[in-house]
């Protein structure tokens, strides 16, 4: 506001100090206020993103984790479905067999039945304990793995602390 126009309008220069220092005032304080209110809109802003973003990764970390569960769990049932009907039909079949290769040394070598039997008896056991010992180390190696979800989730934390040290004011 210039003298010659504030004297027009109150006729004193009183008047035109106190009017400049009042815009003034005002002006400063309106710029105060806008530049407080900048960095805390802006780092909210940032902050909103990173939130959702955080979430889908979490939602996107708990899909992979159900997809390896379900695909190791596949590797898991079909071996132990097998096993099992191995197992059911492998005994009816032993009995049977066990009983057959009996009789059958009793006619060849003219031995006793329970001489037979005894001989059949722990054939099958020294191949029941090759059995075992097999299957053992076939378990002992590692069939569920959820190597992509923790090379995942560690990618994500590693995104997730980046985004949170640059949204830092």
């Amino acid at each position: 506001m210039t003298p010659d126009f504030a004297d027009s309008i109150d006729g004193g220069a009183e008047s035109t100090a106190l009017t400049t220092c009042s815009a003034a005032e005002i002006l400063a304080a309106r710029d105060a206020e806008l530049i407080s209110e900048i960095p805390v809109q802006a780092v909210a802003a940032q902050l909103g993103d990173v939130a959702v973003d955080v979430v889908k990764l979490l939602e996107l970390q708990v899909k992979l984790f159900e997809s390896e569960l379900r695909q190791s769990t596949q590797q898991l049932v079909q071996p132990t479905v097998q096993f099992a009907g191995a197992y059911v039909l492998g005994t009816a079949s032993l009995i049977v067999l066990l009983f057959a290769i009996s009789a059958g040394l009793e006619q060849m070598l003219g031995v006793a039945p329970w001489v037979a039997l005894l001989i059949v008896a722990g054939a099958g056991a020294a191949i029941t304990y090759i059995a075992i010992q097999t299957g053992i180390s076939q378990l002992k190696t590692p069939r569920i793995s959820f190597a992509k979800s923790k090379e995942e989730l560690m990618r994500n934390a590693a995104v997730v602390a980046s985004m949170t040290k640059t949204s830092r004011p």
